[in-house]
């Protein structure tokens, strides 16, 4: 969100949120993920902390085997963290549900939900790099913050040289890669900022 900071209900500051999709596929039901930027670097490091600040992989009720209950929890955790863009791989769903459900939205004056290819997805390394970054983030910085989270098993489970790995079959880390990816190669407006409240009040702890 250009011009704004974001505080959470716990007082928590961020620069910036960003949020991740990963569309069911191959049999593996979708994920939600939504990233917060720290508003302030960190003096050590020179970069902003990145905090998990929430991640579904259902919809009251109805898991995210399914297009469609996965779009109506992406936009009600945009309405909650104000999230303006989830980033994802084109899809064939957003020919389909997510066409069908703006369309809905659009009748009933309400939001859109927006979705976009994250920075470098089809550069043809992309899993190379998106790994590279998290691993940077983790071994030698320590500043990435999943709290209770199924991300960081999922990345355990990548074999060090990526063999056989694809960003289908690990539907949390691949929606974890595309908030990330948005956040590390995009670069934070820099207009003045207004305070804009946003989030539940809920912990995050480190990783």
């Amino acid at each position: 969100m250009a011009g704004a900071f974001l505080e959470a209900g716990d007082g928590r500051q961020f620069s910036r949120v960003a949020g991740g999709l990963a569309w069911p596929a191959r049999g593996k039901p979708g994920f939600l993920v939504v990233l917060g930027e720290d508003l302030k670097k960190d003096p050590d490091f020179g970069v902003r902390h990145v905090r998990r600040l929430t991640e579904a992989t259902e919809w009251q009720g109805e898991s995210f085997m399914h297009p469609e209950p996965l779009l109506r929890c992406a936009l009600e955790l945009a309405r909650l963290w104000l999230v303006p863009m989830w980033y994802a791989p084109q899809s064939v769903f957003e020919h389909t549900a997510l066409r069908e459900l703006n369309r809905e939205l659009e009748r009933e004056r309400g939001a859109r939900v927006r979705v976009t290819a994250p920075p470098h997805y089809y550069d043809g390394n992309a899993l190379t790099l998106y790994n590279a970054m998290v691993r940077k983030r983790v071994a030698t910085q320590k500043t990435l913050h999943f709290g209770e989270s199924l991300i960081p098993g999922d990345l355990a489970t990548f074999p060090p040289d990526l063999t056989g790995v694809a960003f289908d079959d690990h539907p949390p880390a691949a929606a974890f890669f595309c908030a990330l990816a948005a956040l590390e190669f995009t670069t934070p407006n820099p207009t003045t900022r207004r305070r804009v409240a946003a989030g539940p009040a809920d912990s995050v702890g480190g990783y």
